[in-house]
């Protein structure tokens, strides 16, 4: 995913960049396992309290996984 796809929406990498796609990749494997949106979203939250895991979530999906766009939101 790209970075500039997220700081357009103010949510910036902390730390290992790299830990970014490694969470993208979990959302969209969770997604893929039946999960909600909403829950999904709700375990973003609990690492990652003060970003928009919304859209931290569609974006994922729109990079990482686009056959799951409509589960993230789109």
């Amino acid at each position: 995913m790209p970075s500039w796809a997220l700081e357009r929406h103010d949510i910036l990498a902390v730390g290992d960049p790299a830990g970014v796609v490694t969470w993208a990749h979990w959302a969209c494997d969770q997604l893929r396992q039946g999960a909600p949106k909403e829950h999904v979203v709700a375990w973003l939250s609990q690492y990652n309290p003060d970003a928009d895991n919304a859209v931290f979530l569609r974006e994922a999906a729109l990079y990482n996984c686009p056959e799951l766009k409509s589960k993230a939101g789109w």
